[in-house]
């Protein structure tokens, strides 16, 4: 009728977060990982304190760099011989004083816990699915790190689909980075109403400053 409005019903599946410990923060686990070894190659010791400026400054500077160039990275990383080119830098970051070089090596060994909880969390949403009659018709990413080669590369294995499915969807660049700010608006609206069928835990993350630090607890 007039002023009426579609609200939309929204099933979730699975709740794959699990803060600062989940998926909920792989991209930021992928980075902290790849500095982490490049750190340790380049100047053969740990960084003194992880949630320094300096540490900061080179994961800041690494993330810009992993999405600068996103076609010939696809390539690199889908079709380079492991065995061969392990060692062959792939990103390089300076912070001024020293350059550190991120290796092939480093990006499937920091990749790699990442791409077995995926799976893991993939296979529960695709039997869930299943289970309540339910199909995959689209496929959309969404977050910067959803559009890293190697995501997706796990995300089409785990769903056997390739690139050129008509059920994997291109979202522009806003799209994908302010889709869940979109969600939580149309959520404050009433317009989606959400339904979950399975069970899960919440948690709340703190943070303290002492001594000028900044301490984390769930």
């Amino acid at each position: 009728g007039s002023g009426s409005q579609e609200r939309y019903s929204l099933c979730v599946l699975e709740h794959a977060g699990s803060g600062e410990k989940g998926l909920q923060a792989a991209g930021v686990a992928f980075d902290r990982a790849c500095m982490l070894a490049a750190y340790q190659n380049t100047l053969k010791q740990s960084p003194p304190d992880l949630e320094s400026k300096e540490f900061f400054h080179l994961l800041t500077e690494f993330e810009k760099e992993k999405i600068s160039d996103p076609d010939e990275m696809s390539a690199l990383l889908r079709e380079a011989d492991i065995d061969i080119l392990g060692d062959t830098p792939i990103y390089e970051i300076s912070d001024g004083y020293n350059s550190f070089q991120v290796t092939l090596q480093q990006v499937m060994n920091a990749f790699s816990p990442i791409d077995t909880e995926l799976r893991s969390i993939l296979s529960v949403m695709k039997k869930r699915s299943e289970d309540r009659g339910l199909t995959i018709d689209q496929v959309l990413v969404v977050g910067g790190f959803g559009q890293y080669p190697l995501v997706q590369d796990t995300i089409y294995n785990a769903l056997q689909i390739t690139p050129s499915d008509s059920r994997w969807s291109s979202f522009t660049p806003s799209d994908r980075f302010y889709a869940i700010a979109y969600g939580a608006s149309l959520l404050a609206q009433d317009k989606v109403q959400t339904i979950e069928p399975y069970p899960h835990t919440l948690g709340i993350l703190t943070r303290r400053i002492i001594n000028g630090k900044p301490k984390t607890s769930n």
